[in-house]
């Protein structure tokens, strides 16, 4: 996404001559976790994009359109790798290394990487962790079925070559070294629920409380990757139990039986 963002933010000033303040780059996701990385970039002094735009907001308006036009271009053609990025593999596909692992959902993943923190998975050269089951085709912000968009993808990856020839010299050249963290990647420590420990400790309570209330699917339809991250923020006051959209259904069939 930075790569992309860098790129298209350049191009535009070459073209229009503006300044880079005056252009705006947005990107449209599938994951939450994106509109993190765009205000909060890890190892970069601010990010290449503007701003993310989920795609169920907009896919019911690029659908109607799209028919219209006439015909499309683009700078450069994706890869059949580039786009099986987008499902859980992918990653390990695309750069070819026999020795990996590959782990898609918040709930193995965090174990997991646990086990590396252990110092347990020494014999693994590439690991690649997708938070979302499938990986970006399970996305909280998609439109399509999951498993019906694994197909279409793996189906359509197909009919592009695997890879697309292009100079890293030549980008270097022209943008400089743009596929590199320019800042030392740092842990965030943990925030407690509260300062003080005994207040921390009955918010504890109550987040356990929520956790039973809610229905323990980890969809991440409310925005959050599972079922206690919500009920930490409804702790927190960043979100409200209405944001489950399970728990909520639950009540109306409950209340339309009575």
């Amino acid at each position: 996404m930075e790569v992309a963002g860098f790129l298209a933010r350049a191009l535009a000033q070459q073209e229009t001559g503006l300044i880079s303040e005056d252009i705006g780059v947005w990107f449209i996701t599938p994951c939450p976790a994106k509109v993190t990385a765009i205000y909060q970039p890890e190892a970069l002094h601010h990010s290449n994009v503007s701003g993310a735009i989920a795609i169920s907001q907009i896919y019911g308006d690029l659908l109607r359109l799209l028919p219209e036009q006439a015909s499309s271009s683009s700078i450069w053609c994706a890869s059949g790798y580039g786009l099986g990025w987008g499902r859980a593999g992918g990653e390990t596909l695309a750069v070819g290394i026999a020795n990996h692992l590959s782990v898609d959902g918040i709930e193995h993943l965090i174990p997991l990487l646990e086990e590396l923190e252990m110092g347990r998975l020494r014999d693994i050269a590439f690991l690649e962790c997708q938070a979302c089951v499938g990986g970006c085709l399970g996305g909280a912000l998609t439109v399509e079925n999951p498993f019906i968009a694994r197909v279409r993808l793996r189906k359509l990856a197909a009919k592009l070559p695997q890879a697309v020839e292009y100079s890293l010299e030549a980008f270097q050249e022209q943008f400089g070294d743009i596929f590199s963290f320019r800042g030392e990647v740092t842990p965030r420590p943990i925030q407690p629920l509260d300062d003080n420990l005994f207040l921390a400790i009955a918010k504890m309570d109550y987040m356990e409380e929520i956790v039973k209330e809610l229905p323990g699917l980890d969809c991440g339809a409310c925005g959050a990757p599972n079922c206690r991250a919500l009920a930490e923020d409804i702790v927190r006051g960043r979100a409200r139990a209405s944001d489950c959209i399970i728990t909520i259904r639950n009540r109306l069939k409950r209340g339309s039986s009575e």
